[in-house]
């Protein structure tokens, strides 16, 4: 499915193990996200944060994609593959580990245990951090793969690798086999979103690349480059039909780091799915300036329940501190309303502990957030990954900032390294806040919980609701805006 292997019909079979090796965290993580580095959703230790951390762990969650893409292109190669959740195979030939920083301690344990214990395995690290830690990866392991993996194992005989893997990004991405879901478990939840029960989840990827200003802290740019590379329409719903007939999937969450960055394409893709008559659900992560009302509307058509939106800050000055610019509020505000219009639940994400954040402007984000008052809301902690131009920064005053040496830190909600305003306390307390006061808030309830709320919107449209239809200026809701 998909592209093809080609080149490679001759290989001699060998036994390939793909290791995830996890710590058990006690809250949902993923490796895909954040680039590839993965994160672990501590959002703090309330009774809200708690609650909504396993929530979210139990109903929110899917696989990662990069072990479901090599073992796609491993197969067709005639490989025998496996698959294993911290569970080793000793009779490996080569044993592959996804790379990640939240769980970068583990798999290092788990790599160095199979080289002491099975010392005629090749062990090798693919994706996440393996260009950021290639030297680390090389000189204790037999190899390495750096940039986007699929272009090794579709050109290359694993057999032969050693060492550091040299691997571009893909130039078309229709050209990556469609992934190989069959070690997968398909378990039917609940999910957390769309609150539809039994629903089998599964992630895709329709482009690659981000060219957005975040790239100072941001990791995507680092893992799939600046530019945006984008598959074709037809090969997306081609794979959503063959989940759909293989895997039971009636839920998609999409990937791609800014999905509607080209509008028009996105309404074509739409357009296919309406087309050829498709039926399912999906979520997709994009931002304010990407959408309008034409847009989200055939979105909605097309089956998208839920848009994720960085909005990050309600201060102007912190955002450019950290080379971030904002959509004015009355923009972000009319795209929330168009969501609301077309019944699309708007996941608003906020960061706390920006560079020159204090208490105060952390606590107006938290207040420009329940102000918004979107679906769902997530608050994450600003951290400097290593290779970002951030992180270099703070590197060459380490003695001033301190960053941590212990990759278990950095999981996007701990803060881990000296801030100039902030301590590890404040930010603790500050998650705490976050998420106790955004989701009793009684506005929240009434607005997105309350049993009757599609009888009053049927009736009466959204600006009857008093959720996120025009609210009060962002002056009387005490929300320093833009300043």
């Amino acid at each position: 499915m998909g592209g093809g292997v080609e080149g490679l019909t001759e290989l001699l079979p060998m036994k390939i193990h793909l290791l995830q090796a996890k710590r058990d965290l006690g809250c949902r993580t993923n490796k895909d996200t954040n680039g590839g580095y993965g994160t672990a959703n501590d959002y703090g230790d309330s009774l809200a944060s708690r609650l909504l951390a396993k929530l979210k762990s139990r109903a929110h969650n899917f696989p990662e994609l990069a072990p479901a893409y090599a073992a796609s292109i491993l197969r067709a190669q005639g490989h025998a593959v496996t698959y294993g959740d911290n569970e080793v195979n000793p009779d490996a030939d080569v044993t592959l580990l996804q790379s990640s920083i939240v769980h970068y301690n583990e798999e290092l344990r788990y790599a160095r245990r199979l080289k002491k214990d099975c010392p005629g395995m090749k062990v090798g690290f693919f994706a996440g951090v393996s260009d950021s830690f290639a030297e680390e990866y090389a000189e204790e392991f037999d190899f390495v793969i750096t940039g986007e993996f699929e272009g090794a194992l579709l050109n290359n005989d694993i057999a032969d690798f050693s060492g550091k893997i040299a691997s571009p990004l893909v130039g078309d991405l229709d050209t990556i086999p469609f992934p190989d879901w069959s070690h997968i478990q398909r378990d039917r939840k609940r999910n957390l979103i769309t609150g539809k029960k039994g629903s089998t989840m599964l992630p895709m990827i329709g482009s690659r690349g981000c060219p957005m200003s975040c790239r100072f802290y941001c990791t995507y740019p680092l893992t799939q480059g600046r530019r945006q590379r984008c598959r074709s329409a037809a090969n997306i719903i081609d794979e959503a039909e063959h989940l759909r007939r293989s895997y039971g999937m009636d839920l998609v969450m999409f990937r791609d780091p800014i999905f509607s960055m080209d509008m028009e394409r996105i309404h074509e893709l739409c357009e296919e799915i309406l087309t050829r008559g498709l039926h399912f659900d999906w979520i997709c992560e994009t931002h304010c300036k990407f959408l309008d009302e034409q847009l989200i509307r055939i979105m909605a058509a097309a089956g998208c329940r839920s848009i994720k939106l960085g909005i990050e800050s309600g201060n102007d000055d912190v955002m450019k501190g950290s080379n971030r610019r904002s959509q004015a509020f009355n923009e972000q505000r009319q795209v929330l309303d168009w969501c609301e219009k077309f019944d699309v639940r708007v996941i608003a994400f906020y960061i706390l502990g920006y560079f020159d954040d204090t208490l105060d402007t952390a606590r107006r984000t938290i207040d420009y957030a329940r102000m918004l008052n979107t679906y769902g809301a997530q608050f994450s902690v600003a951290t400097p990954y290593p290779g970002t131009p951030w992180f270099e920064e703070l590197k060459k005053e380490n003695e001033q900032f301190d960053l941590s040496d212990n990759m278990d830190d950095y999981t996007q909600y701990h803060l881990v390294y000296r801030h100039p305003h902030l301590t590890a306390e404040d930010i603790r307390k500050l998650k705490n806040r976050a998420y106790s006061r955004y989701y009793s808030n009684p506005r929240y309830l009434l607005h997105h919980h309350l049993p009757w709320k599609k009888f009053l919107k049927k009736n009466a449209g959204p600006e009857a609701l008093s959720g996120t239809g025009s609210p009060a200026p962002a002056e009387s809701a005490g929300v320093a805006l833009h300043r």
